[in-house]
């Protein structure tokens, strides 16, 4: 296979796996489902034009939704994805393979709506809701039955059809009334979760409001507090509503289901799954009106044409039609592949695109201090929401799409859930517009902000800013880090709003008689289905758990209180390698930049791999150079050409291309790169040891550091050290994928203990590899490098507890 391949190979898979990981955990898509499955086609088409299989890859796998802190649950059956297609002749060609594949029988279709919402299997045994699972990795979900318990239209007890609000209000679902019909012995159906336009723009308002009066409060009061920016889209707000920690969350959103397929039944359903989505109607589940039977794929298109301005009527989000053979002896003759059914497809509609005009550009403020642009737009109808403001990602995308207030621009949601500028018409543009240009001051707690040398993002580095101080103390407070157990969202939201919690160091200030005068939400299912809401004081028997649980926390060491502290680039890893080589606060407060790379084991910047990376970056200009006639259309085919160059070929591995490509994502940002540019692109952690030893120079820094340790905090390093190193010492242990019970954290702590060093890089020094669920490109490194890779299992049974 020539290198080229390779690298394009190893270049999409972890492109497609960080999508992936950005849809179904962290609910914040950056491309549209097109965008991602054109990604996806690209890597299938080479790994069959080289004749590889791998069932690793994610071509072969179902992307995984699963979240720590929720009981797995095994599926029964797989619950698999669902191959795309855009156009009429794809979908013709699909057809031609079943009918080819059935021997010349051709098959009647069943069309569905695709709901835009989130995928859940809902197991009943004997009529009896027994659990609620995510799709997870297709073989393991999410148990999120308590959550799911408080959705109105789920039944708890599978009885008679009865008329529902959703019905009467004919919203598109509708109880069918067919024949009476008992439940089966076990009915597992999958469906979708979702939310109506409706209900998710009040919920935005409401927000909007609160907010609104939160600035003013806190106006009135003296302090600047930025207003937190709208909830993106119905679909990420009804997957982190699903995985609440607590249903009183979950009971008090608008959250509907509906049904689309199965999974176990016993005794077995019709052999029509059409007459089957009947019967499940019949027994009180929701299903979609518009679910059509047709004889051919010629009905199926006339369909899915109709269904293109017929969606548009819907109160919820649809982004394509689902077809399905409707034969389940059909269906078993088709059979599936690794990932996907043979016996159906989804139909996905282009995005609606509109334009409106931009009238102004706010900056969101995160956690890590990182400020993110939204465009706020006069508002207008697209895809069934109204949108007024639109994500612009960063800086750089701002600037590359040389916007101007008022401008008039184009907006797209792509996929159908997110709102974002793809173009300004600068043939329309005033004379006198005004550029959009960075903040120069933090808009929550006006600090001086600054933009990262390597990347397109600007951060606000003051750690005390109130914009970040909500989601630094939930940070903080959480599991993986001080394991502050009972301290949620909600209570840290109100000690905010008292001026009890203005910092981090505050909440070892707190007592048991503030938190107890406080309120928490409880919500229940009563006997007739309804969620029922009470409000009730937190008490003091409550109150007192947590302070004892933060207390509890003091001695959790130095290693978990820098990961806490959620400084830039200072997470779990960085923070256990800072403790271990200073072993208390005080030499990292007197380190210089120097000692910190040591620390982090990153070169100092006057070595001889600093030196080599700038002939690099000076080479690389050189043949940027020296190549700019090319025709390449694309930033691989740039630096395909690149690596022809002489001196280069081997010097630009997989990782530098990988580097170069995130930095530099089109052919003319490449060709404008200087070589201090260059270098930073390919030397993207130079600004680690910098920033941390701002950070731990920075007056904030300092103060909070200090008041940590006077109210008590452990700032030694309290790693277990094994006598006599340990039966890992001085060995690099990988941990990649989902564990099926171990945390990530768990267990690196562990390998720490035994003496080992946790590495997030696969290398030939690597002792081996611990892989889970969904293990992606540092799996596939392990076995071409030959590194030995055990499993959860395997592991627990060479290193007992």
């Amino acid at each position: 296979m020539p290198e080229s391949a390779q690298k394009r190979i190893a270049n999409l898979r972890a492109e497609v796996e960080r999508h992936e990981k950005l849809y179904r955990i962290a609910n914040a898509p950056e491309i549209s489902d097109e965008a991602y499955d054109k990604l996806v086609a690209e890597l299938a088409a080479l790994e069959a034009a080289h004749g590889i299989a791998d069932p690793d890859s994610p071509t072969q796998k179902i992307g995984s939704d699963l979240t720590e802190g929720f009981r797995k649950v095994t599926h029964a059956q797989p619950m698999y994805s669902i191959d795309n297609t855009y156009n009429e002749p794809d979908l013709r060609g699909w057809d031609e393979g079943i009918v080819r594949r059935l021997e010349g029988a051709k098959p009647s279709y069943v069309c569905e709506p695709k709901v835009d919402g989130v995928a859940i299997s809902l197991r009943y045994e004997n009529g009896e809701l027994v659990h609620a699972v995510t799709r997870g990795d297709g073989r393991r979900g999410d148990d999120v039955t308590a959550n799911v318990k408080t959705i109105k239209g789920v039944p708890l007890q599978l009885g008679e059809p009865r008329e529902t609000d959703a019905a009467k209000r004919k919203d598109g679902l509708v109880m069918r009334h067919a024949s009476a019909a008992s439940a089966p012995a076990v009915l597992e159906v999958r469906g979708e979760v979702y939310m109506d336009n409706a209900d998710f723009d009040r919920l935005n308002a409401e927000h909007r409001a609160a907010e609104a009066e939160r600035v003013r409060v806190a106006k009135e009061k003296g302090k600047t507090v930025a207003a937190r920016g709208d909830y993106a889209n119905p679909r990420n707000f009804t997957a982190g509503t699903l995985k609440q920690k607590e249903s009183s969350v979950t009971a008090s959103r608008p959250l509907k289901f509906v049904a689309h397929g199965f999974g176990e039944i016993k005794p077995p359903p019709p052999d029509s799954y059409y007459d089957a989505v009947l019967r499940i109607a019949a027994l009180g589940l929701p299903t979609s009106r518009a679910t059509q039977r047709v004889a051919d794929i010629d009905e199926a298109i006339a369909t899915i044409r109709k269904f293109e301005t017929d969606r548009k009527k819907l109160p919820y989000n649809t982004d394509g039609m689902v077809v399905k053979v409707d034969s389940r002896a059909q269906r078993e003759a088709l059979g599936y592949t690794s990932k996907s059914p043979r016996w159906v497809i989804a139909y996905k509609y282009p995005a609606d695109r509109v334009e409106t005009t931009l009238r102004d550009v706010t900056w969101q403020v995160g956690k890590g201090g990182t400020l993110t642009p939204v465009a706020e737009l006069d508002p207008v109808l697209v895809a069934g929401t109204t949108v007024r403001r639109a994500t612009l990602h960063n800086i750089a995308n701002v600037e590359r799409l040389n916007l101007h207030y008022d401008d008039r621009v184009t907006i797209e949601k792509a996929g159908e859930i997110i709102p974002q500028v793809l173009s300004a018409d600068a043939t329309l543009r005033q004379s006198k517009a005004k550029r959009v240009a960075a903040p120069k001051k933090c808009p929550s707690c006006g600090s001086a902000v600054e933009r990262e040398a390597d990347g397109p993002h600007i951060y606000c580095e003051n750690p005390s800013c109130p914009a970040q101080l909500l989601e630094r103390l939930k940070h903080f407070a959480g599991r993986k880090q001080m394991n502050i157990d009972g301290l949620g969202e909600r209570l840290i939201e109100q000690l905010i709003d008292a001026g009890r919690l203005k910092s981090i160091p505050d909440l070892y200030r707190l007592t048991a008689e503030q938190i107890a005068g406080l309120e928490s939400e409880t919500s229940r299912v009563n006997g007739e289905g309804e969620v029922v809401t009470s409000i009730r004081k937190v008490g003091q028997k409550t109150a007192d758990a947590i302070i004892a649980s933060r207390e509890a926390s003091k001695e959790r060491g130095l290693a978990a209180v820098l990961a806490g502290l959620g400084t830039r680039f200072l997470g779990h890893t960085n923070g256990r390698k800072l403790a271990e080589w200073a072993g208390d606060v005080e030499k990292l407060l007197s380190a210089s930049m120097s000692d910190l790379r040591a620390a982090l084991r990153e070169s100092d910047g006057e070595d001889a791999d600093e030196k080599r990376l700038r002939t690099l970056a000076a080479a690389v200009h050189a043949g940027l150079i020296a190549t700019k006639g090319d025709a390449a259309s694309d930033v691989e085919e740039r630096i395909d050409a690149l690596q022809s160059q002489p001196g280069l070929s081997r010097r630009l591995n997989d990782t530098r291309v990988a580097q170069l490509v995130a930095r530099f994502p089109t052919i003319d940002e490449l060709n404008a790169a200087g070589e201090d540019e260059l270098y930073h692109a390919l030397r993207p952690n130079a600004r680690t040891a910098e920033t941390l030893h701002e950070f731990f120079q920075s007056s904030s820094g300092r103060d909070t550091i200090a008041e940590l340790k006077q109210l008590g905090v452990r700032l030694t390093d309290a790693t277990p050290r094994p006598a006599g190193g340990g039966p890992l010492a001085g060995k690099s242990v990988v941990v990649t994928g989902t564990l099926p019970t171990l945390g990530r954290t768990e267990i690196e702590e562990r390998i720490v203990a035994l003496g080992g060093k946790p590495s997030s890089n696969v290398s030939k020094k690597t002792a081996f590899v611990v892989a889970g669920e969904s293990a992606g490109s540092k799996l596939d490194k392990a076995k071409a490098l030959g590194v030995e890779v055990i499993d959860e299992a395997e592991f627990l049974k060479r290193f007992p507890v």
